[in-house]
């Protein structure tokens, strides 16, 4: 089983979540009249209009990010939610596979493996992905982010796998974030870090592999793994 998150490891992060980032961080002080607010945005990990490497912003889920907001305003979680659904369509509309994306998960599927997309996103934008680049017939698990309780790096995210009969050291994990490279490590859960979204190698230091982008994953007709 090879389970990969989805932005900046399948899907380019910046066509999409650093301009919704922006408009979202923008229209949230403006409609709570807080000003430029540094220190806020700097806890949710936007920092000099890029989203920082293992912030919440780069690897949380909705509800984590959600919950930072309405501690910073009364009401601005519920703002957070319902202006994600208003506006989050038409930045969904710039999704852009990243090389090597829809290759690794035939080759995957080619050798035996089962694919999985395990990602901090929600329901809505993952199944919209799937959608758009057809890749239904080659993803056989999909855990999103509101899905479960339990999010990254806690390995009961992966209960769903696991009850399907699947054991730790049968998974390999492919992300760009800690999240992804510490799932599971105790429980014999092989973690490969991809440099391809918001992380530079040293934020990826305790991942098993590191690699460029899913487009190494394969060498000469074999798992990297």
């Amino acid at each position: 089983m090879i389970a990969y998150d989805k932005d900046g490891t399948l899907l380019n992060y910046e066509k999409i979540w650093t301009p919704f980032a922006k408009a979202s961080l923008d229209a949230f002080e403006a409609h709570f009249d807080l000003g430029y607010d540094e220190a806020f945005r700097r806890e949710v990990g936007f920092v000099d209009e890029k989203i920082q490497p293992n912030s919440m912003l780069a690897s949380g889920t909705g509800r984590d990010i959600q919950n930072a907001y309405d501690r910073r305003a009364d009401g601005g979680g519920d703002w957070a939610e319902e202006y994600y659904l208003k506006h989050v369509h038409k930045y969904l509309n710039n999704m852009e596979l990243l090389p090597g994306a829809v290759e690794a998960l035939k080759e995957g599927q080619r050798l035996g493996y089962k694919n999985a997309i395990v990602t901090s996103d929600s329901r809505l934008s993952t199944e919209a992905f799937l959608k758009k680049f057809n890749l239904n017939g080659l993803v056989d698990f999909v855990i999103a982010g509101d899905d479960s309780t339990y999010s990254k790096p806690d390995v009961e995210v992966l209960d769903t796998i696991i009850e399907a009969g699947y054991t730790y050291d049968e998974i390999a994990v492919v992300g760009d974030n800690y999240t992804d490279t510490q799932l599971g490590k105790d429980d014999g859960i092989t973690t490969i870090g991809v440099l391809s979204g918001t992380s530079t190698r040293e934020f990826l230091s305790d991942a098993d592999h590191i690699v460029d982008g899913v487009h190494e994953l394969f060498n000469g007709g074999k798992f990297i793994v």
